[in-house]
């Protein structure tokens, strides 16, 4: 593209940027920066590298790049509760988890950078309990693995069928659940 069309296209862009959030009216101000991307881009007939758009258009929706120390930086851990911790925290370590620590009946296992704990309870979840995925790079292995522990890999939309080794979902995700002395789903997924 010719550098006289850019100049019109950053004249509009700074014309737009110096819009003051009271003649937006009712528009929100993060999404009226949105809008003015979508446009400029379409302008651009895509001038910029497709990486930068999209992250200025992250930045913009999810408001990154904003004071960090108001904003939530991650997971930090996930609490099952468990009718018997001592049971489970067995059962976790047979299913692959690396145990980390213990206190008072409490237990922290390692999931990649995040823990979770296990948290004594008069019983486990009731109802549809969540399902917790964790990620391998080799699901074949770990399948292996757990069934040569005693476990019994299954697939909740194959009720009561025995699996013999991860299924692969339509959306390509290659996995297979495991269900703790609790009940809790834990979806181990190839990374």
């Amino acid at each position: 593209m010719s550098s006289e069309p850019r100049r019109d296209i950053e004249r509009l862009d700074a014309a737009l940027d110096a819009l003051s959030p009271d003649s937006l009216e009712s528009v929100d101000v993060a999404a009226s920066r949105v809008l003015r991307r979508l446009l400029t881009a379409m302008a651009l007939d895509v001038l910029q590298p497709a990486d930068t758009f999209r992250s200025e258009l992250r930045r913009d929706l999810f408001g990154l790049g904003k004071d960090k120390s108001t904003m939530l930086s991650g997971l930090h851990h996930v609490v099952l509760f468990c009718a018997d911790t001592e049971r489970s925290r067995e059962w976790y370590a047979r299913a692959g988890f690396e145990y980390n620590r213990g206190y008072g009946g409490m237990h922290w296992f390692n999931a990649g950078p995040h823990e979770f704990m296990l948290h004594p309870a008069e019983q486990g979840p009731s109802g549809n309990a969540p399902h917790i995925h964790v990620a391998t790079p080799d699901v074949d292995a770990l399948f292996e693995q757990v069934t040569t522990a005693g476990l019994q890999p299954l697939d909740h939309q194959q009720p009561g069928v025995v699996i013999n080794g991860p299924v692969t979902r339509p959306w390509g995700d290659r996995e297979f659940e495991l269900e703790d002395p609790d009940g809790h789903r834990i979806v181990v997924t190839q990374s």
